[in-house]
């Protein structure tokens, strides 16, 4: 089940990266790297090491997005990187302390903590929405959001969605 998740992971990632393809690198070189972490989440028992050193990776990308990204995207791209760092940590702690039980006998990691985690990003989600529906950005940014594709927006929405549910889904 592990496996047939991190591989769902992995396709939205391809998703996401496929929705900012052709563009500026700087719209996604951030997904690229995504999609490099997730490829090692594959393998069985990935190593914490490497997974904490992607997880440091995505950080960084997800602070380049934060300055250096969409102006129209910027929000909603914010909140899929953040939120996959935290998952990626959480998969390198899970995947070094697998089995591993707390002081009071209960598991390392609480389901209901990425159910909690997985509704925060929704909400994350919906706010960048809201955000960019209430004219709050830019307006350059606003044409630019406009003349969007609609398959590019398909992609990167459904490609989000579907990472960031398996990636709670394995991890719950």
């Amino acid at each position: 089940m592990q496996g047939a998740l991190a591989l769902a992971g992995t396709a939205g990632a391809v998703l996401c990266l496929a929705g900012h393809l052709p563009g500026p690198v700087r719209h996604w070189a951030p997904h690229a790297i995504v999609l490099a972490v997730m490829a090692l989440m594959v393998p069985r028992h990935p190593d914490p090491d490497v997974l904490l050193t992607g997880a440091a990776a995505i950080a960084l990308a997800c602070l380049w997005t934060a300055f250096a990204g969409c102006p129209a995207r910027r929000p909603a791209a914010v909140a899929d990187l953040a939120v996959m760092v935290v998952l990626t940590a959480a998969t390198a702690r899970t995947s070094h302390a697998s089995g591993t039980h707390t002081a009071h006998g209960s598991p390392a990691w609480e389901p209901m903590s990425f159910l909690f985690l997985t509704g925060c990003w929704a909400v994350a989600r919906a706010a960048a929405h809201l955000h960019a529906r209430l004219g709050l950005i830019r307006p350059a940014a606003r044409t630019a959001r406009h003349r969007l594709p609609y398959r590019s927006l398909m992609l990167r929405e459904s490609g989000g969605l579907v990472m960031v549910v398996s990636m709670a889904a394995m991890l719950a």
